[in-house]
This record gives C-alpha cells, structure tokens and sequence, in this order.
C-alpha cells in the first residue's frame, strides 16, 4: 500500500524537488545531481523495495540530467533507466548549458545524448538544451533517416552549429521548404516542437501533425525567407504558437514594396510575440479562432511607411478575447490605432510591466475611450489586469482619469493586486471611491490563474520546467509591490 502510494506520487507529481542530499538504506548516496529522483528514493528504502521497483519498468521512464548541476556524467544511471523501463515510452530531458569547462566533459555528455538513439522508437519527449560551447550536429545527423513513431514533444537548440555544418556540408538548402530533413520515417504523434531558426531551416522534423510551435532567433542570426516562415506558420493543425526575436526579413521584404504574403492560421488559438518588430506581421494574419494574443517586449516600429497604406481589419481575429501586454515599449500614435483595431474584439486586457520606467501610460491610454481618432477603442473591454512591478507613480486618481472617458453602459472590472488595493485603501481612500464609481475593483487571487503559466500545452513530467523556460512567463509582482513605494 505504502510503495504503491509512493509510485504514484512519482507518477503524478514533477519529481524534480530541490534538496542538498539524500541517504537510503545503510546511508548510500542516491542522489547527486541535486534533484530529487522519487524512483531512486524509493528503489533504496529497503532490500523488498528494491525488488519491486528494480520490476516495474514504469518507473524508470523519465531521465534528467543537468550540467550546471551535476560534477559527473551519469552514463551507468542512464543505461540502467533505459534497461529497466523495458519497453515503455522515454520521457528524456538534457540540460547541456555550462558544459564549457572541458572538452572531455562535453564529449561525455554528447556520448550520453546519443546512447538514447538507439531506443528512439520508445521516445515521447526529447528535449535538449546547449549551450554556445555544445553542438548536436551528431546528434541530429543521427537521427536523419529514422522514425520516432511515439514522439509528442521535440525541443532541441541548434546553438552554435551555423559554421560547422556549412564547413562541412553543403547538402541542406532553404528551397526545400516544408519536407522533414531529420526522422524522414515519420514521427506521426509529434505535436510540440521547440526549435530556433536555424534547426527549422537545416534540421526541420515532420509538422504534420504539430499542435504547438515555438520558434526563436538563433545565436548566429539566421533569417528564415518568407515563404518558408509562412509554410510553417501556416500548417493547419497549428493551435499555439511562439515567436521570439528576429526569425525572418518577413517585414524587410514588405520595405523593399514585395509581394505581401498572406499569413492565414486557421486553428490558431494562442499567439506569442517576443522580442521582434509586429505591424507588419499582424497587417498580413488571418486567425479566425485566436482566442489569446500575447506581446512581450515587442517594438511597434513598423509604421505606415512599412504596411503600405494597408488598413487595419478587427476580422482579422474575430474571436480574439484576450490581450496580453508585457514590458511594452511606448506606442506612438500611429501604433496605437493599429493595436486597438486589430484587437477591437477583446473582452479582457492584461498590462504587465517590470521595470522602473514603464509604458504605462501609453498602455493606459489605449483604455481612454476616445483617445485615438475619436473613436472607441475596445468597446466590448471588460476586464483589466494591472501587474506592475514599480507601481509607486499609479494612484488610484489616474485610473480613474483613464475609465470615466469609457460609456457608463459598459460593466468594467479592474484587477490588481492584493497588497496594492490595501496600500490604496489606507493611503488612497478617497481616490479609491472615485475610482470605484467608474469600475469594479477585484483583488488577484492566488489560487486563481489570473496571469499566465507559461509554456501552453505543456504536460507530463517536464511541465514546470518548460514552464520556467517560457519565454513570455509573466512573474506576479505582489511580494515587492510596496517595497518600491
């Protein structure tokens, strides 16, 4: 009874807990590479534990190992995982970031990675993280021409590998644009694919079937052509997708007055912008179901100069609902009428800010009712988030300034943060009322996911860890609200 509880939790809960050290029966070292492994614990409680987990090959399915973390590579650890899991599915998760203290060091870890090919029939999630001192080039080579029948999630960083392989191979080139170029024989089941621009463009697996994408800028700058960017974006299973940096000359080939190319994503659910230019992209896309957009450090440098003359269409995403606003740069007006027609059709507004010196007000002036052109901006606006790091300057009086523009026929929700609301209430009390004649305030309650986790559609035992890998995380701010005032 015990043990089968114990497993379970194995099963069930990230397994991958923080701890010093941890001692067995008659006081051996079960773990050292500074992680919990809850098979190991309990394979070492006593000598009839032992056996029976030694047997139970869904046990030993999961594998992780961190460089940073560990001082030796667990090569015997790793053979014993894959001899005891038998024939279940791999979950495998390799962290090789730090590994430039030395070479012998790297080699190891590249032994390790490719000690797992042979059983990549059996793998579910095959995740990889380099460093600029570690190249997968083998490793990707590897898996070429074989099939991955049972692989779901896909996460590898090219890194560094631009000036080797085109050093040494010269066979890839952009013109073939959506055919896979590693697991030729198929990975049916693959539906999350994590890759920067450079794997997309020389070590592209199948999309078939891919649900989820996450796309970002290489180390070596590596700028996809707009037809491949739009072949990809474009697969009609696609339900989320991430972008970050510089992935494409998408918007200089619009400058240089090109062809536009239509972006269309029917299934299309959840979009995240990070770290690049948008007006141009946004002015092409077509997603009739996005439900969620969300922009993190983007520029809205793009103006009119770039779209040429096209005007803005809300169709565009005509089931939007949410938008999601995290350390933005100031709009100028231009931007700003763009953004608001685009996203006319959301319900709920979510402002997130980190720094000293926000956008806030630019951010609050898209909310003024009548602000851009005399128009209305988001007219069916409900709920807004605010999520402020520095929030020392935003009394209760300047939202209000920014809402009572709004029609009084339209319900309005305002959610903060718990410690700030308190902060208003003792320090802000007549502001508090003024404001709570134009809206209705809501506290942000911890239990409710109000702000987004991070990565989406991530499940399984890796969950937390893409998760803290997500590049548009957005961390609550209530611990140091008032210790910036």
């Amino acid at each position: 009874m015990i043990f089968t509880y114990a497993a379970s939790q194995h099963l069930s809960v990230s397994k991958f807990g923080r701890l010093e050290s941890a001692k067995g029966a008659k006081g051996h070292v079960v773990e050292t590479t500074g992680y919990l492994n809850m098979e190991v614990v309990i394979s070492h409680v006593c000598r009839q534990w032992r056996a029976v987990s030694l047997g139970l090959p869904t046990l030993w399915t999961t594998f992780y190992y961190s460089a940073h973390a560990s001082s030796h590579i667990p090569l015997g650890r790793l053979e014993a995982y894959l001899q005891r899991s038998g024939m279940q599915l791999l979950d495998l998760w390799f962290d090789a970031r730090g590994t430039q203290i030395r070479r012998a060091r790297r080699k190891n870890i590249l032994n390790l990675i490719q000690s797992t090919i042979p059983h990549v029939a059996r793998w579910r999630r095959f995740i990889v993280l380099p460093d600029e001192y570690f190249t997968l080039v083998s490793i990707l080579k590897g898996i070429e021409d074989l099939a991955a029948p049972n692989l779901e999630n896909f996460s590898v960083s090219t890194s560094d590998m631009y000036p080797q392989v085109f050093a040494s191979d010269n066979r890839f080139t952009e013109d073939r644009v959506i055919s896979p170029l590693i697991l030729r024989e198929g990975a049916p089941k693959l539906s999350s694919l994590w890759m920067d621009t450079f794997g997309l463009v020389f070590y592209l697996p199948s999309m078939a079937n891919l649900t989820t994408l996450h796309i970002e800028e290489d180390s070596c700058q590596t700028n996809m052509r707009s037809e491949k960017l739009i072949s990809i974006l474009t697969i009609p299973t696609l339900i989320n997708l991430t972008m970050k940096g510089k992935i494409s000359n998408y918007c200089t080939e619009c400058g240089a007055a090109r062809a536009q190319l239509p972006i269309i994503t029917p299934n299309l659910r959840n979009l995240r912008i990070c770290d690049m230019s948008i007006c141009c992209f946004l002015l092409q896309w077509q997603a009739p179901l996005l439900d969620t957009l969300t922009f993190r450090k983007v520029q809205y440098r793009q103006s009119h100069h770039h779209i040429g003359g096209k005007q803005s269409n809300s169709l565009s995403f005509p089931n939007l609902r949410k938008l999601i606003l995290i350390d933005s740069e100031p709009l100028h007006r231009q931007a700003g009428v763009l953004l608001t027609q685009l996203t006319d059709n959301i319900k709920e507004l979510v402002i997130s800010d980190s720094r000293r010196r926000s956008a806030m007000q630019t951010m609050m002036d898209l909310i003024r009712y009548d602000h851009y052109e005399h128009r209305q901006s988001w007219p069916q606006l409900r709920v807004i988030t605010v999520n402020l790091r520095y929030v020392g300057m935003w009394r209760p009086s300047y939202y209000t300034e920014c809402l009572r523009t709004r029609p009084k026929t339209l319900s309005l929700s305002v959610r903060i943060d718990t410690f700030l609301f308190e902060h208003w209430n003792t320090d802000y009390t007549d502001s508090l009322a003024d404001l709570r004649n134009v809206c209705t305030i809501e506290t942000l309650d911890d239990h409710i996911p109000n702000i987004p986790s991070g990565w989406p559609a991530a499940d399984g035992p890796f969950a937390d860890l893409l998760h803290g890998m997500d590049l548009s995380f957005m961390k609550r701010y209530s611990s140091e609200i008032l210790l910036q005032m």
